[in-house]
């Protein structure tokens, strides 16, 4: 059983996608499977690609959500196997309530995740003072549940060799389990092709993924032959504004809105570069997506375990004049172009397959006592 704040159908975050690969690919192996979060006024039916799915009660935005919701869940479904992949009250609730004979699994996922003063520096970094000062018990008290559950937790795994150590040294014994994607065809990688470029930015367009700084980009580099495409869901109304803005001030620019899960390979495979301006990640799928579609990766300041920098799995840039600069010659060197996309799907199909990371993990399962639906040979 999956229990996770929200359901792809409401928020398509790195996480609740990783969480609904994982659901599918076990249903596909013959498990039983059940993913529990808020899903607001989701129509039925409660199966969805052979997942269970369970309402849980609307926490207003607010991420404590019902625990004796999640306590009442469990008992009914008695899972074998709980996974978490949060550090909120969600993943206190699910590994604190489930049953005794339960196999929990606790996932990490942001590179603070694990420990609460990090965390909370973070948002400090993130939000506005008074609306870090309004927030602060609630999430401390989020933060307090999801420690104590891990505390709980038979496997805990992490995206990142230094996050694993860090959890580590922190008493914590964890395993890393990269992001998983599926493979994509060599058909639909980019073949950068002459022509024009297009390059991409894909996420949530919120704060913290300053979204505004590749709409800066984009308006210094309307001298080029490039279209500069960006798609996600706005979650703050400012950059309603700042989109409709740029759409008619800026040439070649387009902006998709949210694109469903199941069309966004469409949209890595249209694209040459991916631009990435957080300012915090864990370990990005839209990287992971990039790489396997041979799109080259341009970063402000990102990089996981500096693969960008010391792989030459892409670029990292430092500012936005760098972050400029690269893409200007990038856009007008297919050669190196080509280079960054062929190392980073060489290292995204030995890292990052959906289907030999989900086999390494029911062989940790099987290994633990859990019993691992029969299959015979594939």
């Amino acid at each position: 059983m999956i229990v996770k704040q929200y359901h792809l159908s409401r928020f398509m975050g790195g996480a609740e996608e990783q969480c609904w690969l994982l659901a599918t690919e076990l249903v596909r192996r013959g498990w039983d499977v059940h993913y529990a979060s808020e899903m607001g006024k989701r129509a039925e039916p409660r199966v969805q690609d052979g997942v269970f799915l369970h309402p849980l009660p609307d926490s207003g935005g607010v991420s404590n959500g019902s625990r004796a919701a999640v306590g009442r869940l469990l008992t009914e479904v008695d899972p074998h196997v709980v996974y978490s992949r949060s550090f909120d009250a969600y993943a206190g609730y699910t590994l604190l309530e489930a049953p005794d004979h339960c196999f929990r699994i606790w996932a990490a996922a942001m590179a603070t995740d694990g420990f609460v003063l990090r965390r909370l520096n973070e948002w400090r970094r993130l939000l506005p003072w008074m609306s870090f000062l309004r927030r602060l018990p609630a999430q401390c008290y989020a933060l307090s549940l999801a420690r104590r559950g891990i505390g709980r937790a038979d496997l805990i795994t992490a995206q990142k060799h230094d996050h694993a150590e860090d959890l580590r040294a922190s008493g914590r014994e964890c395993i890393v389990l990269r992001n998983w994607q599926p493979a994509v065809p060599e058909h639909k990688v980019q073949r950068h092709d002459p022509g024009q470029v297009t390059v991409l930015w894909a996420g949530s367009l919120k704060s913290w993924k300053r979204p505004e700084i590749f709409l800066e980009l984009a308006h210094r580099c309307r001298d080029l032959d490039v279209e500069l495409v960006m798609v996600g869901r706005a979650q703050e109304p400012r950059y309603e504004v700042l989109l409709a803005n740029a759409g008619s001030s800026i040439p070649r620019f387009r902006y998709e809105g949210a694109v469903p899960v199941s069309e966004i390979g469409g949209v890595f495979a249209r694209a040459h570069l991916l631009v990435c301006t957080s300012l915090s990640e864990g370990y990005p799928n839209t990287f992971i997506h990039a790489w396997l579609h041979g799109v080259g990766v341009v970063s402000l300041n990102i990089d996981p375990e500096n693969l960008l920098s010391e792989r030459g799995l892409g670029v990292v840039a430092t500012t936005v004049d760098e972050l400029e600069g690269a893409v200007r010659e990038l856009v007008g060197d297919r050669e190196r172009r080509l280079g960054l996309a062929q190392r980073g799907r060489a290292f995204a199909l030995e890292e990052h397959d959906l289907v030999r990371i989900v086999d390494r993990l029911e062989s940790i399962l099987a290994h633990r006592g859990v019993t691992v639906p029969f299959r015979g040979p594939r």
